[in-house]
Formats: structure tokens, C-alpha cells, sequence
């Protein structure tokens, strides 16, 4: 299954962000970054995130914040992201940050699937 990409948002394909995936997805979020308008990455139907899909996230605000560009990503609280980020240690056992880091994480999964 192809990446779905519609006007600036983006789904990953086969609903993961995982090693066998990450390669794919990370040069089909490069051009969304360059266009300089608001980029949405929907995890609201992941199934899987490990550790690569985290760090593509981290390496997409990173870029995005260099380039002034407003990113959001939707995710619920109890899915995927939120048990790779427990897994990962960047929220507690209870998907609850610890420090103003770990915060940023933590209003992503407050607002869920809700576009700000």
C-alpha cells in the first residue's frame, strides 16, 4: 500500500510508522515540509510505531520549526503513538508527562484526532 498524501496531509501507509516503512514515508514528507503551508500527519489509523517512526516525528517538528511551518499530528489517546512514546519512555506508564518535554507529547494526544 502506496502513502496517501491529500493537499497537505499525510496518512503512512499500511497504517505504520516502522522500520520496513520509515525510509518511504520520511521522502514522502520532505516535499510537504518545502511547501512552506501547514502539514497534518494523521496517525489516528496507525496500527504500529516503534522507535524510527518516533524519531521521524522528532525530526519532522524539528523541521518544521526550522522552516516556520505549522505542523499537526493527530493521534488518540491509547493508540499507537501514545504506547510507542510509554514504550520509549518519553510519557509514564500512564501516557502522563513527567516535564515540560515530554508536555509537547502529551498536548498531541489531548487534542486527539480534533484538528486545532
Amino acid at each position: 500500500m502506496a502513502n496517501v498524501l491529500t493537499s497537505l496531509s499525510f496518512c503512512p501507509a499500511a497504517n505504520a510508522l516502522a522500520v520496513p516503512e520509515i525510509r518511504e514515508t520520511a521522502i514522502a514528507l520532505s516535499p510537504l515540509f518545502e511547501s512552506g503551508e501547514a502539514v497534518t500527519i494523521d496517525l489516528s489509523e496507525a496500527r504500529e510505531i516503534d522507535v524510527s517512526g518516533l524519531q521521524l516525528l522528532i525530526a519532522a517538528r524539528r523541521s518544521a520549526a526550522r522552516l516556520n511551518t505549522q505542523l499537526s499530528i493527530l493521534a488518540d489517546r491509547g493508540g499507537a503513538l501514545e504506547q510507542a512514546l510509554v514504550r520509549a519512555g518519553f510519557l509514564d506508564a500512564d501516557g502522563e508527562p513527567r516535564n515540560a518535554d515530554e508536555q509537547a507529547w502529551a498536548d498531541i494526544l489531548k487534542k486527539g484526532t480534533q484538528a486545532a
